[in-house]
């Protein structure tokens, strides 16, 4: 009789992806008065809707642009639902995905303008992208429904515009 030896990695597969995705946090409860605070991950992560969570400074998630010719940002936040802040001395790269409804995402204000080396194809020729610090090799994805439309089912809170300061979003 013959044993076969075969390994079956499926589960083990699935759960590191479940676990990769995954917020990766410490303390909080997930509510407005007890936000989740989320630790550094290259990776991306998913929040679970409805919940509270905060990027604080010194933390990155997701990996910086280190080739602005190929945009090599990776890694990122999907918001899924969930309410996000970003401080301003926090850095996400690649993308933040505000597609599905009830998304929130709140940057507090920037103490700089900075040059936003990821930017695939959105500045004008010539132009130059200047954005908050925090998320400056970050693309804020799922403004715009498939069909075109704007989503008006997330939301963007930016502090520490002026009053005589002004915001222009680039592309669709």
């Amino acid at each position: 009789m013959s044993s076969r030896n075969k390994t079956d990695n499926s589960s083990t597969t699935a759960a590191a992806q479940a676990t990769a995705s995954a917020p990766t946090t410490s303390g909080g409860s997930g509510t407005k008065t007890d936000p989740y605070i989320l630790s550094s991950n290259l990776g991306t992560i998913t929040l679970k809707a409805g919940k509270y969570y905060v990027v604080p400074d010194n933390v990155t998630i997701g990996k910086a642009v280190t080739n602005s010719a190929t945009n090599d940002a990776s890694g990122g936040i999907n918001v899924n639902g969930a309410y996000l802040e970003i401080a301003s001395n926090a850095h996400v790269n690649g993308t933040i995905n505000m597609s599905v409804s009830g998304s929130s995402l709140k940057l507090d204000a920037t103490p700089k303008w900075v040059y936003s080396e990821y930017n695939p194809g959105k500045g004008g020729t010539g132009q130059s992208t200047w954005t908050w610090q925090s998320i400056q090799s970050a693309v804020i994805d799922g403004l715009v429904t498939s069909d075109d439309k704007p989503n008006k089912a997330v939301s963007i809170v930016a502090e520490g515009v002026t009053s005589d300061g002004s915001v222009r979003i680039v592309g669709t």
